[in-house]
């Protein structure tokens, strides 16, 4: 049995649902035209302390997680795993869904910058915003400005330290927040391509 095999499905689906989009098989996404395969999405129930994360109460709230071995067939450089021995850690693709959310305008100065990626990444850079390890990440556009990509922060697991990063991506009206980790940042292009030809191809209500 594989990873999604084992992720529980969602069996009650709300009666706006079954009217809008009549297949049971399918999560409608509030009140958008975006309905996801009922196994990907995770239940994280209305009490999940992830709330904490986020403005109180968002009248949007999912997660979902994609195995792996589904991202390598459209992304063959896609690191399911990391580390090794007792340190082993998998790597499917968390994401949580939500409206889009405001963010400040506030850019830092180019001098504020700090080398935070283990290797340079010719796309992002980092601002550190705390003494503990905690970072935002910006990506740099072609006029060289700056606008925010995500944030980052390093985590001791087994005695290693790692790189985990979560990625805040706009899709239409929603926020599509993945984690990604130090393997698969510099992929973060490709995989935002997948989410968005997903949301605006394959996974639209009927």
């Amino acid at each position: 049995m594989n990873a999604i095999s084992r992720i529980p499905l969602i069996l009650a689906l709300s009666t706006s649902l079954i009217a809008c989009t009549g297949n049971s098989d399918v999560k409608q996404i509030g009140d958008t035209e975006i309905c996801i395969p009922n196994q990907l999405m995770l239940n994280l129930g209305a009490g999940s302390q992830n709330l904490n994360d986020y403005d109180s109460a968002p009248d949007i709230y999912e997660a979902m997680s994609i195995d792996a071995e589904i991202i390598q067939h459209v992304i063959p450089e896609y690191q399911g795993q990391f580390g090794s021995g007792s340190a082993i850690r998998y790597a499917p693709l968390h994401v949580t869904i939500t409206r889009q959310k405001p963010l400040s305008n506030s850019i830092p100065a180019p001098s504020q910058y700090d080398s935070f990626f283990s290797k340079p990444n010719p796309q992002l850079v980092g601002y550190q915003t705390d003494p503990n390890d905690f970072w935002e990440a910006y990506e740099i556009q072609p006029d060289q400005s700056r606008t925010h990509w995500g944030f980052c922060s390093h985590y001791l697991f087994n005695t290693n330290n790692y790189i985990q990063c979560k990625r805040s991506l706009p899709i239409e009206s929603l926020q599509f927040e993945y984690s990604v980790s130090r393997s698969n940042i510099d992929l973060y292009t490709k995989i935002d391509a997948y989410l968005k030809h997903k949301v605006t191809e394959e996974w639209r209500c009927d």
